[in-house]
């Protein structure tokens, strides 16, 4: 028979946690063989039970998880609390195996086995040795060692024991949310259940969980379920823990919370292999970076993120619980083979390239995050296709160079600046994973973030960060930009930043050499006030540098190259200039292969536009081919010519060309300046562009001698 729980929904992270709990109690403890999916943002079950079988079970059969936490101070242990006590002298068999482990547990506090854990107030590093936290490590060890089953699973949803034991972000430090002692919720909701509604109104209470139907009886209790449903997360006034009065807290259906917390146990943790080393990993919950949407949180860039995933092919929960378990979202690692996705953006770009099992069609995100003091707040952050991308291969490519700046935003501080392009770029990156367009916008805030480079690296720790000059981009950006979003600015962009790989555009605007930082560097011309003024400066540096023999030589001549019809629209001033320089600081992180720029050449030899090209233009780009003219011709005082360019004296940088070309004995036919800018039109020099069709311009204005 199929049920639909339209009680449980994808969202809020509660309802979705309340539709793992029904699937996980009904197949432990009720029918092995039930089957669940979800379906128009509902979960669905099929089973051979019908659904007053169902209903029947949970209020009379079930029995609860042994969900205790005495490793906590505020567990009900060391200060005997009316919730661990109602348990003890409750004699129905459903929980006798909560009442022997809540026994055994005071037992060993007895025997001093389990003792209270150290005050923070008292120095968190009182008493621990180097593989333990103190009392309360022991005390979980002491724990899983000794309990049931039933509560060892508890304790592998709280924590990861190893040297070193790792909680669970969605469980707090141990099963809490700031002060808030969760054991004491899940087991202040049972009492609330069992003994404070009749019968009839538990059945309501119930039905309401499970199908969204509005009971007849005041959905019930003053508890908290936590920070995992921010719709009932009350006011300043809000529980710090469960046995204080409620006054701005929304009244819940406490088998809302029996179930949420029945389905945290789903999500258990393991030890995990990673570069040989044991780590803990829990199932779909990665690092959260900032991506500069985050209101709820002052730092967002410490939280985490649980990625839920919604599937909607009948699967058993033995299937289902083997793949939370394994939480398959691998990303292949150059050198180390497959490993987990650790960050939000490896694991779009896990999903993106077909990382996970078949059958999930999307995840819905949640970001976990510190809204006062050590509480924290499940942020619903939007749903995620999982759909194969092509491109995620290659926009791969700029996760290390974030990783690194992400893992440093964690652990230290950098200029806000800094900090706002980096949550930008991470936005982008996210997109671009998560549609098929949007490289342009990795390209731009990369090439925004760049420019906060421009005296170099910034220090955390000592540290330089990033650690070396961004250079990592394959040509596969070019072909991919090309083929899905190509614009006369993308054009330009990429003319500019394939300036001569022996003196690369990126030494000009960086304090880099080959692919290292240095202190200073006298090649640095990326000033001025407009994308014109710091072309302009490039231009004059670049041509300095070749007059005196200044460093390394420098020269016009790039590896890509445009037809002169697309430079025309950057001289009459119809390009978007910031676009056209966050593109280009963005593409001098790209590194250059001759033989793999062939095929994208050719493409963009044919211009967005067909359109004449100024007689100017041709006539001062003649001083500026990075090849010698036809006939032998070659053109000296590139450096005064830029200067009478940036004066704005068109006519005798023209006239200053005519007479160069006439000592070659190369005429020019008359014409008329254009009224153009000057700064611009110098700029655009420095722009390269395809000899052979340059030519077929100049052939028409300029007469070469007859060697030609």
């Amino acid at each position: 028979m199929i049920i639909d729980l339209k009680g449980c929904r994808t969202e809020p992270l509660a309802s979705y946690l309340k539709a793992l709990g029904v699937f996980r109690l009904v197949a432990e403890q009720k029918d092995p063989n039930v089957t669940g999916w979800w379906i128009d943002d509902a979960f669905r079950i099929e089973t051979t039970f019908s659904s007053s079988d169902i209903e029947a079970f949970l209020l009379k059969e079930y029995s609860p998880t042994s969900i205790l936490s005495p490793w906590n101070n505020g567990s009900g242990f060391f200060k005997l609390d009316k919730e661990i006590n109602w348990i003890m002298v409750n004699r129905d068999k459903r929980f006798d195996i909560y009442r022997d482990d809540i026994e055994r547990i005071f037992r060993a506090i007895s025997d001093k086995e389990i003792k209270k854990a150290k005050d923070e107030k008292e120095g968190k590093n009182k008493g621990k040795t180097k593989k333990e936290g103190g009392n309360k490590d022991i005390t979980i060890r002491w724990c899983r060692n000794n309990l049931s089953e039933s509560a060892v699973e508890w304790i592998d949803a709280v924590c990861v024991i190893g040297n070193k034991i790792q909680y669970a972000p969605l469980l707090g430090s141990g099963g809490n949310d700031g002060r808030l002692e969760l054991s004491l919720v899940f087991i202040r909701a049972l009492e609330s259940t069992f003994e404070g509604f009749t019968s009839t109104e538990q059945g309501e209470l119930l039905r309401h969980a499970l199908y969204g139907l509005a009971p007849n009886t005041a959905a019930g209790s003053k508890l908290k379920s936590g920070f995992y449903d921010p719709e009932r997360v009350g006011g300043i006034n809000q529980l710090s823990m469960p046995d204080q009065e409620a006054k701005d807290v929304t009244p819940v259906n406490p088998w809302d919370i029996i179930l949420m917390f029945e389905g945290l146990i789903m999500l258990s943790g393991g030890l995990t292999k990673r570069s040989g080393k044991a780590l803990s990993a829990f199932p779909f919950t990665v690092e959260s970076v900032p991506t500069g949407g985050e209101t709820v949180a002052e730092d967002a860039a410490k939280g985490n993120e649980i990625w839920a995933p919604i599937w909607v092919e009948h699967a058993t929960y033995d299937e289902i619980r083997s793949f939370f378990k394994e939480g398959r979202t691998s990303i292949r690692q150059p050198g180390f083979g497959l490993r987990d996705a650790r960050t939000s953006l490896e694991f779009s770009y896990a999903i993106s390239s077909l990382g996970v099992d078949v059958g999930v069609n999307r995840f819905s995100k949640y970001g976990l995050y510190v809204r006062r003091g050590d509480a924290r707040l499940a942020v619903p952050l939007g749903t995620v296709d999982v759909r194969h991308r092509s491109m995620a291969d290659t926009i791969k490519e700029v996760l290390p160079f974030l990783n690194e700046l992400n893992r440093n935003l964690r652990v230290g501080s950098a200029p806000a600046s800094i900090q706002n392009e980096v949550a930008n770029l991470n936005a982008s990156v996210h997109r671009a994973f998560e549609q098929d367009q949007g490289m342009v916008n990795v390209v731009t805030g990369l090439g925004s973030l760049v420019r906060r480079f421009e005296n170099g690296p910034y220090r955390i720790k000592g540290r330089d960060v990033p650690s070396k000059p961004p250079r990592f981009l394959s040509l596969k950006w070019l072909e991919w930009l090309q083929q899905l979003e190509d614009s006369v600015e993308l054009r330009l962009a990429a003319s500019l930043a394939s300036l001569s790989p022996r003196a690369p555009i990126s030494a000009n605007i960086l304090p880099v050499d080959e692919n290292k930082w240095i202190d200073s560097s006298s090649s640095i011309a990326w000033y001025g006030n407009s994308l014109s003024d710091r072309l302009l400066n490039v231009l004059q540096k670049r041509i300095f540098m070749d007059k005196t023999g200044e460093g390394k030589p420098a020269s016009l001549e790039g590896d890509l190259v445009v037809d002169p019809q697309d430079v025309m629209s950057f001289m009459l001033a119809e390009t978007d200039d910031e676009l056209l320089e966050d593109l280009l600081l963005g593409l001098i992180s790209l590194k250059w292969d001759r033989h793999r720029i062939r095929e994208i050449q050719g493409r963009w030899l044919t211009p967005m536009q067909q359109r004449p090209v100024l007689p100017t233009y041709v006539l001062i780009k003649t001083a500026f081919m990075p090849s010698e003219l036809p006939g032998g011709v070659q053109i000296k005082g590139r450096y005064e010519i830029t200067q009478l360019l940036s004066a704005g004296r068109i006519y005798d940088a023209c006239e200053a060309v005519r007479r160069r070309l006439a000592y070659s004995q190369a005429k020019v036919s008359g014409f008329d300046p254009d009224k153009i800018e000057g700064k611009r039109l110098a700029a655009a020099m420095l722009i390269p562009v395809d000899r052979r069709r340059f030519l077929q311009h100049a052939n028409r204005l300029i007469s070469f001698p007859s060697s030609y």
